[in-house]
């Protein structure tokens, strides 16, 4: 950008010469003609000519300075707003994996809770059986108390 402003500000310096030089030029022809301007004339003019070409210059150069600021708090913005949406996927994600924790750890304990309770339910059954057999022998044999 500013590699560009500098083209346009020689351009614009060499085209001043170049104008200055053909108004010396078109002075002495001029004056070797007769005609009624005087040198004053021309310069004069050539100065208000001159002073046209730094105006429109510099309103040139201002528009090319504030063009890329304001392209740039365009883009500063657009990071800012990109980096509060990361921001705000990170803190979900977060709150997310926190649910998903206290959920593994709530699982986990009803899976404890679930292997003593099929723990127990097989002492239980084994002890059914026993005490089942126990019964049946008890009903086959006999056996009084008072033959002991």
């Amino acid at each position: 950008m500013l590699r560009q402003t500098v083209s346009v500000v020689a351009t614009l310096r060499k085209d001043v010469k170049n104008a200055s030089s053909e108004i010396d030029r078109l002075e002495s022809l001029l004056s070797s003609t007769g005609s009624k301007r005087t040198a004053n004339d021309v310069r004069a003019e050539l100065s208000e000519l001159t002073s046209e070409v730094y105006v429109g210059l510099r309103c040139f150069i201002l528009a090319l300075i504030t063009i890329p600021s304001r392209r740039n708090e365009r883009d500063k913005n657009s990071i800012t707003m990109q980096r509060e949406q990361q921001n705000e996927r990170c803190q979900s994600l977060q709150n997310e994996l926190h649910r998903c924790e206290l959920e593994e750890g709530r699982l986990q304990l009803q899976i404890r809770d679930k292997d003593t309770l099929e723990a127990e339910i097989k002492t239980m059954r084994e002890e059914i059986t026993k005490f089942s057999v126990d019964v049946t022998v008890g009903f086959l044999f006999p056996v009084s108390l008072s033959g002991l």
